[in-house]
Order: structure tokens, then C-alpha cells, then sequence
């Protein structure tokens, strides 16, 4: 523990001279890269973690007509599972003695394109809501930093919580969201796809190792790995015509072919992380760094 603590003071030194130089708020996700093996549906990077939960097509956003056997208009939220690996995203070891808990961001359930038309009503409520959560509570590594549980202070609140699992493994559960489907506000949709945002100062790195799709019983109704795979429920993906429903009631329509963007290009948060690279590159030599200072005390 006193060579995580002195490990995560000197990062925290070095970022505090590094910020005039470096752009804040990058996220300490780990990318996720079609050598790893990711799916088409996958979109990664530094501060965000999407699937396509269903997709009519957008081959102009990289986005693949998906569609899975479950039924969407039970979808309500999602669980991920999130880890500290041993390795950052470079592949040095030690990337734990970095970890402070300062974990920060949103998971969101987007809906929109069908009956979702961009300008309305329904574009604005559908279309990107977040729940937001703040730090973890990790006893064994006397971290908390969560302040829905050890803040007095009720502003301070956010939506979520981490929950500890397993050693360096976390897990937060998002639900509640409401669904244009079930409610009857639209009958056909063009996308549905689900992120984990990030935008924590930790400089460890985290890596989303689950996202379970869930019913408003917290059921999973589809499971994915951390590189977008279904690996429990659904079915694999549709061919690369448009889905005929959304599993909507028996008088649902095929979404419509001319919706309006499947994605969300209005939404900076859908990104790849490229606009990140530079802060990622900044905190990885500063991470170096302090390993070599915590090698050369041993």
C-alpha cells in the first residue's frame, strides 16, 4: 500500500505541473482494437465504451446493421464489469499501483432513428441519456473516493455506484432508463446501443471486461464480452440488410430506411478516443516515469 500511495503522488506532482501542456479530462479506459479481436458493433477508446445493441445500418459511422433475438422493448439499463488489469494499455506491468480510484463518467442508453426524429421531443429524451456516476469504495485498498457513501454533503451525489466484486474488479449497475418501445412513444427505432463513458483523473487503467443488457428486473437479456462478443442471450448478429422489427408489438413496422443518423454525430462522447490520444500519450511517459522511480527504490 505505501508504494501505491508514494507511486500515486508523484503522478499526481508530475500531471499537476503536465496540465498546461496537456489536455484534461481523458479517460483511463483500456482501447480496444480489431487485432484484439473486437466486434463490428464495438466502438472503443480511451473515454468511451459502446455497442450496438441494434442497428438498421449506418456504414457511414462505421455502424453495422445488428440485430439480436431478445426482445428490445424490455430493455431498461445495463451492468458492467470493469477491471484493474495488472498491465496498463501499453503493456507494462504495474499499472495497479496506480489505481486511486478517481473513476468518473456515465453509462448511457441511447435510442433514436425510426420514429426517434432528430428535433423532437423524443430525439431529446431518447437520444443520449446518462446516469452518472464517481469514484469506487475498495476497503482492502483503503480507497473512497465514492461520495454516495462517504460524502455528508447530498450535492455531491451522483447517480451510480461501484460495487467491489473481486480483488481490483468493480461492477455498476444502471437502470431505470425509459424505453420509446415499451411506453409507445415509437413503434420502429434505427439504434440502440449502450456506452460506458469515462472521464476520471486516475491514471491506472481500467478495462471493461462485461456488459450484461438488462429487463427492468435487472434480468441480463443479452451478455457481451469486453470486445463486443455476445457470449450469453440473443443470437449473433443479422446479416447486413436492414432487421425486420425491433420485437416491438405484432403491428410493428420495419424501421424506416430513411431515419434520420442511427448514431450519434451529435454526441462527441461516441468517439473512438482519437481526439485522446495526446493526453494518453502525456500520462503514459508520465506513468513510466514513476515506475522507474518505484523500481529504483527497491
Amino acid at each position: 500500500m505505501k508504494l501505491r500511495k508514494i507511486m500515486t503522488g508523484i503522478v499526481a506532482s508530475s500531471l499537476a505541473v503536465s496540465t498546461l501542456a496537456i489536455a484534461a479530462s481523458a479517460g483511463c479506459l483500456k482501447k480496444v482494437t480489431e487485432e484484439d479481436g473486437k466486434s463490428a458493433g464495438l466502438s472503443s477508446g480511451s473515454d468511451s465504451w459502446l455497442v450496438q445493441v441494434y442497428n438498421e445500418g449506418n456504414p457511414d459511422e462505421g455502424k453495422p446493421a445488428t440485430k439480436y433475438d431478445i426482445d428490445y422493448s424490455k430493455v431498461t439499463g445495463a451492468r458492467f464489469t470493469v477491471t484493474v488489469p495488472e498491465t496498463d494499455a501499453d503493456g507494462m506491468d504495474g499499472n495497479r499501483d496506480f489505481w486511486d480510484g478517481a473513476t468518473g463518467g456515465g453509462v448511457v442508453l441511447s435510442i433514436n432513428g425510426g420514429d426517434i426524429q432528430q428535433g423532437t421531443d423524443a430525439w431529446d429524451t431518447y437520444n443520449w441519456p446518462s446516469k452518472q456516476y464517481w469514484g469506487v469504495t475498495d476497503e482492502a485498498l483503503e480507497i473512497a473516493t465514492d461520495p454516495n457513501t462517504n460524502d455528508d454533503d447530498a450535492s455531491n451525489d451522483k447517480d451510480l455506484s461501484y460495487e467491489k466484486i473481486g480483488d481490483y474488479t468493480y461492477q455498476l449497475t444502471a437502470n431505470g432508463f425509459e424505453n420509446p418501445i415499451a411506453n409507445g412513444t415509437a413503434q420502429t427505432i434505427g439504434c440502440m446501443q449502450i456506452a460506458l463513458q469515462e472521464w476520471g483523473s486516475t491514471v491506472a487503467n481500467l478495462e471493461v471486461v462485461k456488459c450484461e443488457v438488462l429487463d427492468a428486473d435487472g434480468n441480463a437479456l443479452i451478455t457481451f464480452d469486453g470486445l463486443g462478443n455476445v457470449v450469453d442471450g440473443g443470437s449473433a448478429p443479422a446479416d447486413t440488410e436492414a432487421p425486420a422489427d425491433t420485437e416491438a408489438p405484432a403491428d410493428t413496422e420495419a424501421p424506416a430506411t430513411d431515419a434520420p443518423t442511427t448514431g450519434d454525430s451529435t454526441k462527441p462522447s461516441t468517439n473512438t478516443g482519437v481526439e485522446s490520444v495526446a493526453v494518453v500519450a502525456g500520462v503514459a511517459v508520465l506513468a513510466t516515469g514513476a515506475v522507474i522511480v518505484a523500481k529504483k527504490r527497491k
